[in-house]
């Protein structure tokens, strides 16, 4: 900032030059969006000696590998096991089938990277690849090509290397993606009413209503109210027309989503309106979904871990949102603005507020802008209700809050009252920031300072992995029976098993004391071990009744 006001002029002449480059590519959209594409793809590549294929660790992540490991096997769901007693764990149905709880979304782009590369993270790459992508073609609907370049650039920066989006199998991208589908194709039909972008609008909700339906739901909320309002009092195309055109392509689409998701609901539940994670909530949630419902029951666990997850960690969860709604709200803003904007953008946003009584001058911009910032209050206050809150339940609105960020960049540099490019110089010192705190990430791998939200493996992920390996490499089928300490932390979960339990080469157990004699004899074709993770390095030794 100080450079931009002290010498706004310094290196332009070799700044103009590239930008002139930059804006050739802008100007070809078809080839801005692929570049963004090839970029993401690229960039993540290049990082992988610093930034490996992640170990999974936290519950959520396991639970989508099962998914994918379902589907990879040409499975929508799998038969509950004999011994499903001792398999329980976090995030995973084992009744009335064995399935993850969650939306099939994600779980589809993990089974694509493991069919064809044997290796669910390449799913995670191209969904981050195709999110990035998608969010510099919506943002050519809203502004000018070479800043829907720059919202690519910028998601390329903030979410498409080293965020956990990118770089864990918890998810984000493909919300994100389908978020992107959505407002991008919103902006064209109102302009010209196409069979093509109705479709692509009813793909995008699909994503939505397949990966984070809640969410999904309340951004698409304004954007069809929005949309119903133009088709109703548009004084281009008739009434009909603009039903056979978008409104009848887009329903035959979600239609068709909606029977796959019911599909998928009854084979894995046994009933069409009961998707998993109803079935789930149902069975081991004590805390309710939002914090003004009262606790009416509470469920009977077989297993301590679970138990003090559930009312220890969650429960408190859940109390302090009723309690000190005002404190839980200002925590989830505050992680809000930092993951998406962080300090470098923030600075255009203050910049872009302080400019506004002078006028910005950008043809559109208050028209603009009041749409972009109703969708994305209203999914925001929408995050503030649940009793639980993680980044990547904001994903559908990422395209439109960048959105947002780069007409607060076009406003600052197209303002200059004395005309010595001081605008211009600040979007510049900007954007290098954003690139800068990139390259420091790659190079300093520990940089927690760097708001770059990457994930660093656990000792534990990184313990569980080594064993796993380790036991794959023993000719004969292993079973491991997991004791845990008293005090064990509940996140730190081991318990987690393949699709085909039965046809594992390695088996993970809870210990039920006396009760573990039946898994013993069921698997008695398999070698028992015993692995007490809470000791510094976990312990694992042969088992013994």
């Amino acid at each position: 900032m100080l450079l931009a006001l002290l010498a706004p002029n310094y290196g332009s002449r070799f700044i103009v030059s590239l930008e002139r480059h930059i804006r050739l590519v802008a100007t070809r959209r078809r080839l801005a969006v692929f570049a963004v594409l090839a970029t993401a793809l690229i960039a993540r590549l290049a990082v992988l000696p610093i930034e490996p294929i992640p170990e999974p660790g936290i519950h959520d992540e396991f639970s989508y590998l099962l998914m994918a490991d379902t589907f990879a096997h040409g499975r929508l769901t799998n038969p509950p096991h004999p011994m499903w007693k001792h398999f329980e764990t976090f995030h995973v149905n084992q009744l009335p089938t064995y399935c993850s709880k969650y939306m099939p979304a994600q779980g589809l782009f993990l089974a694509l990277g493991q069919a064809i590369c044997h290796q669910p993270f390449w799913g995670v790459w191209l969904s981050t690849g195709l999110m990035c992508a998608s969010i510099c073609w919506a943002l050519q609907a809203w502004m000018p090509p070479t800043w829907a370049l720059v919202g690519g650039i910028l998601a390329i920066l903030r979410l498409g290397v080293f965020s956990y989006w990118a770089d864990s199998y918890w998810g984000g991208s493909v919300s994100a993606l389908g978020g992107a589908l959505v407002v991008g194709a919103f902006a064209r039909v109102r302009r010209r009413t196409r069979v093509r972008d109705s479709a692509i609008m009813a793909t995008g909700l699909s994503l939505l209503a397949a990966s984070r339906p809640y969410e999904g739901l309340v951004y698409s909320i304004p954007i069809l109210v929005l949309l119903s309002v133009w088709l109703w009092r548009s004084e281009g195309p008739t009434l009909r027309q603009r039903l056979c055109k978008f409104v009848l392509p887009a329903f035959l689409t979600l239609m068709v989503t909606a029977s796959a998701l019911a599909f998928y609901f009854w084979r894995t539940t046994g009933s069409p309106w009961h998707p998993p994670y109803a079935i789930y909530a149902a069975t081991y949630d004590a805390a309710p979904f939002v914090p003004w419902q009262r606790i009416t029951s509470v469920p009977i666990y077989r297993h301590e871990e679970m138990k003090r997850f559930y009312l220890g960690y969650e429960m408190n969860q859940y109390l302090v949102t009723r309690s000190v709604p005002w404190f839980v709200w200002t925590i989830r803003t505050g992680e809000f603005w930092l993951f998406f904007a962080g300090p470098a953008l923030m600075v255009a946003v203050l910049v872009a507020v302080w400019l506004l009584p002078y006028g910005l001058g950008v043809k559109g911009f208050t028209r603009k802008a009041r749409v972009l910032l109703l969708i994305n209050l209203v999914s925001f206050v929408a995050l503030l209700l649940p009793t639980y809150f993680n980044l990547h339940y904001a994903a559908p609105m990422t395209c439109s809050f960048l959105a947002l960020l780069v007409l607060c960049f076009r406003s600052i540099w197209i303002r200059d009252r004395q005309g010595v490019q001081k605008g211009k110089s600040i979007v510049r010192g900007i954007i290098l920031v954003c690139i800068i705190v990139s390259v420091l990430r790659a190079f300093i791998p520990n940089a927690y300072w760097a708001p770059s939200n990457g994930s660093f493996p656990t000792p534990k992920q990184t313990e569980r992995a080594k064993i796993l390996k380790r036991l794959r490499e023993y000719t004969a089928s292993q079973i491991v029976i997991v004791r845990y300490k008293p005090d064990h932390d509940p996140h730190d979960e081991w318990v987690y098993n393949d699709a085909d339990i039965d046809g594992s080469r390695v088996i993970w157990a809870r210990d039920m004391g006396p009760q573990n004699a039946e898994l013993v004899r069921y698997f008695h074709d398999r070698r028992p071990w015993l692995l007490e993770p809470d000791y510094n390095p976990p312990k694992l030794s042969p088992y013994e009744q």
